[in-house]
């Protein structure tokens, strides 16, 4: 019986670990080429695997996509949320979790390239990121921090510009504060007095700190593939 469990547990981990093969190589792949341009040729040769241990895991390129971009998107939210969940002010979370989003990004270049050509929307309007977006941005809206009309017109007020934001840190050398200036921006888009957006933008930050299994830790540090 200890034997069976002992097999299992390490089929389990092998499996795994095989996963995390693919998915870190098809980071790599997708910030190259795109979602229209990598084949799944490109992610066997990237991983070094056979076209039978891809299927095992993937059928298509699409699958592999969209299990990449809710990995990624999981361990964003999971990241902001640590560095925001102990401001009380909603529209402070919002500030706060816009910058940490953009930092993230800007250390990180090839996951600010996947985004940027593979997986915008797939990451930052569906799961627990765009969930706690208008989560604040609803209390923001009762509490009359912000002056939209919509929660809906708050959001993209919101990823609009991030959206943007995350093309430049690809392909230029923007300051070092242009995350905060941005977050500026936004605020006073939301109605934000601009005394307050200046405070909101520059409140203190962590830098990101990820966990020894995170993906974008694991296969993040590769540099993004030339425009």
């Amino acid at each position: 019986m200890h034997s069976d469990n002992h097999r299992t547990r390490v089929g389990v981990e092998r499996r795994q670990k095989m996963r995390q093969r693919l998915l870190e190589s098809a980071l790599q792949v997708f910030a190259e080429k795109g979602p229209d341009g990598a084949v799944i040729d490109d992610m066997i040769l990237a991983a070094e695997v056979s076209r039978g241990t891809f299927y095992n895991y993937f059928r298509t390129n699409e699958e592999l996509l969209l299990a990449l971009a809710e990995t990624l998107s999981d361990e964003l939210a999971q990241l902001v949320d640590a560095l925001v969940c102990e401001a009380s002010n909603p529209i402070a979370r919002v500030a706060l979790a816009l910058r940490a989003y953009l930092h993230t990004a800007r250390s990180y270049p090839l996951f600010a390239a996947f985004l940027d050509r593979a997986a915008w929307p797939r990451i930052a309007t569906q799961g627990l990121t765009l969930q706690q977006l208008v989560r604040d941005l609803q209390l923001a809206q009762e509490q009359g921090l912000i002056a939209v009309p919509s929660v809906q017109l708050a959001q993209d007020l919101v990823l609009g510009p991030a959206m943007s934001a995350v093309h430049t840190l690809c392909v230029g050398t923007p300051p070092h504060s242009y995350p905060e200036d941005l977050t500026a921006l936004v605020l006073k888009a939301l109605g934000v007095a601009a005394e307050e957006a200046a405070r909101l933008a520059t409140l203190p930050l962590s830098p990101p700190q990820l966990p020894a299994d995170s993906l974008l830790l694991r296969a993040g540090k590769g540099r993004p593939p030339a425009a």
